[in-house]
């Protein structure tokens, strides 16, 4: 018999690994059909993941259907796609695991011109690459003047991040939260993407 104690167990937490790497948005607030990022999303490190979140305002008038978002020539998997229940406002979410490093814009494509178009995108490193992200939070809308969304912690390495697309002129995120994109008081209806 072995009596002697066995070594500790090394626990990591892999949560400090995932770092914000690149960032960037762009919105155009006339008639248009697609909008870019107005500088290249740059993915750096291991284990990267790329998240865009994108909107788009038709009023009067329903809200063009979501076609794509792209880095670059890559096309990412869509995650979400809420029309909002007045019709004229959608928000849209799309993410890419292990984007090139190669700098690229990212791009929103929708299937008709609107009054207003905004897209942001985050690029992560330290991210888990078969499960980056777990189910996405549910879809809320309302008109209340801090609206609010519980996203619960989830496994080491996912990525947890929610978008909010409202006609405000600023934006303000909650104590203990980061924005890591905002675009302000876009366009006729003062429309305004906060990630």
């Amino acid at each position: 018999v072995d009596d002697r104690p066995l070594p500790p167990v090394v626990r990591l937490d892999r949560h400090q690994s995932i770092a914000v790497t690149s960032t960037a948005s762009g919105s155009i607030g006339i008639g248009a059909s697609s909008v870019a990022t107005s500088g290249n999303v740059t993915p750096t490190g291991d284990d990267r993941y790329l998240v865009a979140f994108a909107g788009n305002t038709e009023y009067p008038g329903t809200a063009a259907a979501y076609t794509s978002i792209t880095f670059g020539a890559a096309t990412l998997t869509n995650v979400t796609d809420n029309l909002l229940p007045s019709g004229f406002r959608r928000l849209v979410s799309s993410d890419l695991i292990a984007p090139s490093t190669t700098g690229a814009l990212v791009t929103y494509t929708i299937a008709d011109a609107d009054d207003t178009l905004i897209v942001g995108a985050v690029a992560f490193s330290g991210v888990h690459q078969t499960t980056a992200r777990d189910t996405p939070a549910a879809f809320a809308s309302g008109g209340a003047t801090n609206p609010a969304i519980t996203i619960t912690a989830g496994d080491a390495e996912d990525v947890r991040i929610a978008g909010v697309y409202d006609d405000a002129t600023s934006l303000t995120v909650g104590t203990g939260e980061t924005s890591r994109v905002e675009v302000e008081n876009i366009g006729l209806y003062a429309d305004s993407l906060g990630i």
